[in-house]
């Protein structure tokens, strides 16, 4: 049985409540929770806590080689890879799971699957529109 995970949405509104030298905390860390982060949000005023620290979306974004623009979904591999938090975009079961150094990529429920379950994905995982990605280490 899969255990529930808490979708959480990050929104544009969400973020500019925040007071001005304060940036909205995405806590990756979590294993109980997925961020879905809207396509309107400022990338640079939301901060990612991994286990190896703190940095913005968007230095995460250009780590994992992703655009730092449109919707994207971001937590543990574990808990993105969870059935309860939906299918993953792209084309199904195309054999597209790409390795180049410390960044995996792939599209599609088959391909993102095998490449969280085999592929030694680290804590670190995100979808957007144009299908996962894991880092091995950050």
């Amino acid at each position: 049985k899969s255990k529930l995970i808490k979708k959480v949405e990050v929104s544009r509104t969400a973020v500019e409540r925040q007071p001005a030298n304060k940036a909205y905390l995405v806590d990756v860390t979590r294993k109980d929770a997925v961020f879905n982060v809207a396509a309107d949000v400022d990338r640079n005023r939301v901060r990612v806590k991994t286990s190896k620290g703190i940095m913005t979306l968007a230095e995460v974004l250009r780590k994992a080689n992703r655009p730092t623009t449109g919707a994207v979904r971001i937590g543990l591999t574990s808990a993105i890879r969870n059935p309860t938090v939906g299918t993953f975009p792209g084309t199904q079961g195309t054999a597209l799971v790409s390795c180049e150094g410390l960044l995996c990529t792939c599209t599609g429920d088959v391909d993102c699957n095998d490449m969280f379950t085999n592929y030694n994905c680290g804590d670190l995982a995100g979808c957007d529109e144009r299908g996962c990605w894991c880092l091995k280490s950050l």
